[in-house]
């Protein structure tokens, strides 16, 4: 087993949950844990995978950079098992992946990984699973972007942010503002003119803390329709 990871943690990480023990193992028998600050970049798009990322705790961003600027794709959180099609297909990063917070990641060898996804099933099924549940999130956050405006977006992410991860219906925004405008799809300008609005919709947004004031309210300008926002609830993926 890799130093600094013990069992308890391995067993709750979702990648390995319900793998036979010597499967776990094996996999295990080389990969590292390591521990990475804010802004550093775990790999650049377009270089070749070398490993499969497990985000044992922390925040990672998905980006793409073009003319100069950056676009957030996807945001990642403990535990998400990131970029596993480009491990299995053995093709090239499409996205660049940048840490938010101070992260512990456990980097598992690609070449390990897809070894061993030929001689098990339960691997292969559980690989399927996770790149499923992320394409689920990936396709809600298109049909977000054709079904919502940008305040309706706005107000949405941040009503899951605090279903997720706050507490009494508030919570601190665990990224910058600028990543939030990015992941949204809107300029940092019209976002701040976004939380202005807010507070008659049933929502303040003060500095970093967002807090709910009328969840009804806010619902409604959010048009929450029959698909949740929180996709299903889906028991093997973090991603936003």
């Amino acid at each position: 087993m890799p130093a600094g990871l013990t069992e308890q943690e391995i067993s709750q990480l979702p990648l390995f949950h319900d793998l036979r023990r010597d499967l776990v193992r094996e996999l295990l028998s080389d990969a590292t844990v390591q521990h990475r600050s804010k802004g550093q970049i775990l790999f650049c798009e377009g270089d070749a995978p070398r490993q499969l990322f497990v985000l044992i705790g922390g925040l990672v961003e998905l980006f793409t950079q073009a003319h100069g600027r950056d676009t957030v794709v996807l945001l990642l959180r403990s535990p998400d098992t990131f970029m596993p099609e480009a491990v299995l297909l053995d093709q090239p990063f499409l996205v660049s992946a940048r840490v938010l917070v101070p992260s512990r990641l456990l980097m598992i060898d690609a070449s390990r990984v897809r070894k061993d996804v030929t001689k098990s099933n339960e691997l292969l099924l559980r690989l399927g699973t996770l790149l499923a549940g992320q394409y689920r999130v990936v396709l809600h956050q298109l049909k977000e972007t054709r079904q919502r405006n940008a305040p309706q977006r706005l107000a949405a992410f941040l009503l899951r942010l605090v279903d997720e991860l706050g507490d009494r219906n508030c919570v601190d925004l665990p990224m910058s503002k600028t990543t939030l405008a990015s992941r949204l799809g809107v300029s940092l300008e019209t976002t701040s003119r976004i939380f202005q609005m807010l507070p008659e919709e049933g929502m303040r947004v003060r500095g970093r803390r967002v807090i709910v004031t009328d969840r009804a309210a806010v619902e409604r300008f959010c048009h929450t329709g029959p698909s949740p926002d929180v996709p299903e609830n889906l028991p093997f993926v973090s991603s936003m």
